[in-house]
């Protein structure tokens, strides 16, 4: 297989981006979006094809996922992790990623960088931290096998 280029890697964090806000607008509209949930994160992570280390931005209780329910509870509230309200349900208008780095190992890449997240109603932007490891899997595709995310650090005055 190839090695996997920046333009895949950007085009698999538009994919990422698009199906966070499209979770909230079915949320929105009143639309079956659990059902949408499960059926859009499975093509984004890599969970029931390998191991997958996903650490969301708003857990604490739970600060790590490590199985595709614990994920679609952090993205649209499921109730499987007693702490999550559904991070695509916050309503978000547009989702961009600045990589600060990407690295490409053969069928595997890490991006490290900020993404912005701009409330749908106020259009206040939410600036987080990532690291992002993708693979390619035996049809192609790449998926998320690591996501790390959290808040920029902010020093006590």
């Amino acid at each position: 297989m190839s090695n996997i280029t920046e333009k895949e890697i950007q085009e698999a964090q538009n994919a990422w981006g698009n199906a966070i806000i499209e979770i909230g607008n079915r949320y929105r509209n009143q639309e079956d979006y659990q059902a949408y949930t499960k059926e859009v994160v499975p093509t984004l992570y890599a969970f029931g094809e390998r191991d997958v280390l996903f650490k969301p931005t708003r857990a604490s209780v739970v600060p790590f996922r490590t199985n595709l329910d614990e994920a679609l509870s952090y993205f649209a509230g499921s109730g499987v992790v007693a702490e999550d309200v559904g991070f695509a349900l916050q309503l978000w208008h547009n989702i961009r990623f600045e990589n600060f780095k990407v690295i490409h190992d053969g069928n595997t890449a890490f991006a490290m960088g900020h993404y912005f997240f701009t409330d749908y109603n106020s259009y206040d932007e939410l600036k987080v931290e990532y690291t992002m490891g993708y693979y390619r899997n035996e049809e192609g595709v790449l998926k998320l096998f690591v996501h790390h995310s959290s808040f920029p650090f902010v020093p006590n005055n």
